[in-house]
């Protein structure tokens, strides 16, 4: 990134995230499919017929049938999130499909199938649900509006009322009101949920404090950077009204952060974090220590107690040497632990309680040196699961791991799999619920990056750019209206000046 957009950038994020200056203009929906993948399931449900789909570039879905001679004759084409059962509860208001083509001979509607239980199945407690049709054939594209409450039930033995957050599939029918053999073709390019959710933009929103991984990938990262650099990055931060650092990794593996280091698992030590803390007092920012990582954390067994028993023992032993060294600087402010968790990957009883013990383990060594120095988790949650869900694993969570304080959860922005105005307000005041309930500080923390590669845009390495300054002050206006204790940026680096 040239200099001078660097500096124009800066500038735009003391304006604002200081000031709040750019106006948020709400776009309460979220797109459900937009038709660029091949996941449907066309079949006739009644009646004779051919239906084939197929992906056309920039067009969408393209869907050609052929209705035989006969009566009430339709086909539906399924999607089925099969286990990972979609959340539409929030300040609910309608969904749009748009459209073009189809034969004016036939009728369209959506459908919605629950998952009550979340087995994956259709049973005895799932009901359908399903929109007012509308006549097709326009030649233009144009789009359809079904308000949700308007769908009445077509089928199953439930409470008749559309759970919809127990969403398991939705399809698309197509009726034949003609009585002759008929075809049509028609196009499908875009699915939306939309909300009555209307945040208000707020002056006081704004940034408390940013993540910092540090690397030494090459002589201009941030591990190699000199006392007179990370002065001026912290007075930049301090310039921002940032009040806390909180450092990803004190150890990456085999390198300390800090010096000296006399960790039996510590091969290089550098003296980033003895700097980061003497530019600190300078401005009067707060540091959080991140623990011990390792990168095998994302592909290690989690259903092993070994692996958690491993992970306690380095855990412990960094404790002890980032105490000795730093607990009594003003500047320290407390822990972090930088293993990333979700909600989804500790589903069974067992991998649920060899977690949530280990954080409590570490948590509690931690509060044997100081109790006054908080512990902090940032977790990702995705859309795997209905919000009230995972309300109840955090209960679960802080039930065991009484000694967390701080739960900071990533808004997940950056990866491109959640929507601002939809997802983040829903599944954060759930996640929110769950501390207030444990007396626990509820923050968020932003994603300042836009993801270009890795999972879940392809199969390659993890790759990154900044993200652009209104979407982050839309996601800083969006986590405030959560009202939560901090706004923390992840991370710094991505929107630096150096």
């Amino acid at each position: 990134m040239c200099l001078f957009l660097k500096k124009l950038i800066f500038c735009s994020i003391i304006s604002c995230f200081s000031l709040g200056s750019l106006t948020v203009k709400a776009q309460t929906y979220k797109h459900i499919d937009r038709f660029e993948s091949d996941t449907y399931y066309p079949a006739f449900i009644y009646g004779k017929g051919i239906v084939k789909d197929t992906i056309i570039h920039n067009q969408g879905l393209r869907i050609t049938y052929h209705f035989d001679k006969g009566i009430n004759s339709r086909f539906t084409l399924i999607h089925n999130y099969d286990i990972a059962p979609q959340d539409y509860s929030f300040m609910p208001n309608k969904l749009t499909l748009t459209l073009k083509g189809g034969n004016k001979a036939d009728q369209i509607r959506l459908r919605l199938w629950e998952d009550i239980n979340m087995n994956g199945k259709f049973d005895s407690a799932d009901e359908v649900f399903a929109s007012k049709p509308y006549f097709m054939g326009d030649t233009v594209w144009h789009t359809l509006q079904f308000p949700l409450d308007s769908f009445k039930k077509v089928i199953g033995n439930g409470n008749n009322q559309l759970d919809l957050n127990r969403i398991r599939a939705w399809d698309i029918e197509v009726e034949s009101q003609n009585e002759e053999l008929h075809s049509g073709e028609l196009y499908l390019n875009d699915l939306r949920f939309c909300s009555n959710y209307k945040p208000k933009t707020s002056k006081k929103a704004s940034l408390t404090g940013t993540f910092i991984t540090l690397n030494v990938a090459d002589s201009s990262k941030n591990g190699y950077w000199t006392q007179l650099q990370w002065n001026n990055q912290l007075r930049k931060m301090k310039d921002m009204n940032l009040s806390k650092i909180i450092i990803q990794y004190s150890v990456h593996q085999n390198r300390a952060w800090y010096s000296p280091s006399k960790l039996s698992f510590v091969k290089y030590h550098e003296t980033t974090l003895n700097k980061i803390f003497v530019a600190a007092k300078a401005v009067g920012i707060k540091i959080y220590l991140g623990l011990w990582f390792n990168e095998t954390w994302y592909k290690s067994d989690k259903a092993l107690a070994s692996t958690y028993n491993d992970l306690l023992l380095k855990d412990k032993d960094t404790i002890d040497e980032l105490y000795k060294l730093f607990g009594s600087n003003a500047e320290f402010g407390g822990w972090y632990i930088p293993q990333e968790i979700n909600d989804y990957d500790w589903q069974t009883e067992n991998k649920k309680v060899l977690l949530f013990t280990w954080l409590q383990q570490v948590a509690g060594y931690a509060h044997k040196k100081d109790t006054s120095k908080p512990l902090i988790i940032a977790p990702y949650f995705n859309l795997w699961q209905p919000a009230d869900i995972i309300e109840a694993w955090y209960n679960e969570l802080l039930d065991i791991a009484k000694d967390i304080d701080w739960i900071y959860p990533q808004d997940g922005v950056g990866t491109s799999l959640k929507v601002v105005h939809t997802d983040i307000p829903n599944y954060g005041s759930h996640i929110k619920a769950a501390c207030e309930k444990h007396r626990k500080k509820f923050g968020v923390t932003v994603e300042s990056f836009r993801q270009l590669t890795g999972w879940p845009i392809d199969n390659g390495i993890f790759s990154a750019t900044s993200t652009d300054i209104k979407q982050i002050n839309e996601q800083i206006q969006d986590a405030y209206q959560l009202n939560p204790n901090d706004i923390i940026l992840f991370e710094w680096d991505y929107l630096n000046m150096n």
